[in-house]
Order: C-alpha cells, then structure tokens, then sequence
C-alpha cells in the first residue's frame, strides 16, 4: 500500500515485510526539476555549439578542397545570388551532418568504442612512448 500526505508530500511504502517512510517534499522535487532542467539547458547548449563549431569548420575544409574553377559555387560570388547561394549552403551544410548523423544512427555505441580505442592510445603513447623517447633524447651528445 502506499500513502501520501497532500501537505508535507511524505510517501509511505508498505511492502509486506515492513513499512518504509520516503520524506521527500515538494520543494525537494520542485529544485530537482530545477536542477535537472539547468543540467539539460547546459548539455543542449554545450551540444549546439560545439555542432556548430564543427560545421563552420568543415564547411570551410569542403570549401578549400573544391578546385578554383567550381569554387565560385559555393563562395557567394556566384551570379544571380538569392535563393542559390542558399540551396548551396544548405547542401554544404547537409553534406557535413548526414554522413556523421547516419553513422551514429545505424552504430549507436561506436562513441564509446572510438572513445575506448582513443584512451588506448593516449595512455600508450603518454605513459610508454614518450618517456621513451624522452630518456633517448636525453642520452644523446651533443
């Protein structure tokens, strides 16, 4: 059976072998939603810029790689202008979300796997390779 007081928000649990008492207030609850949505807003931001950050950056890569005879396709100077150029960013944008945003939907945990490789290989080259190659350099005359 369970019990709450509408006043003070306590929950009581009786779960056959004995009563258990759960005191936990309205306000209690209401600055864990607080919390939990500054802690959302925080993620979201943190997320939307560094997003933003990247497109920007490899929207200017893709740019720099297209050959001086097409790059006035995508460098705004285009004739006609408007809606174009528009179509164009677009497709630039597009071209850098889909292929990571299709790899993350069809392989959910390779983030962790990459992360897990990545370590790996920090760890190996910060705790082995490099004091290797430090103690080397230092036996080294001049």
């Amino acid at each position: 059976a369970v019990a709450v007081d509408e006043g003070s928000g306590a929950v009581a649990v009786d779960e056959g072998s004995g009563a258990v008492a759960v005191d936990e207030g309205i306000a209690a609850a209401v600055a864990s939603g607080v919390q939990n949505w500054q802690v959302w807003t925080f993620s979201m931001a943190a997320l939307l810029t560094s997003c933003w950050g990247t497109v920007i950056g490899q929207v200017s890569e893709i740019r720099s790689m297209i050959p001086s005879a097409f790059r006035r396709l995508t460098d705004g100077t285009a004739a006609g202008g408007g809606a174009g150029d528009l179509a164009k960013e677009a497709g630039l944008i597009a071209a850098c979300i889909a292929p990571p945003t299709v790899f993350a939907t069809m392989y959910p945990d390779s983030f962790l796997d990459s992360l897990k490789s990545a370590a790996i290989f920090g760890d190996l080259s910060l705790y082995f390779a490099l004091p290797v190659v430090l103690y080397m350099a230092s036996k080294v005359k001049v």
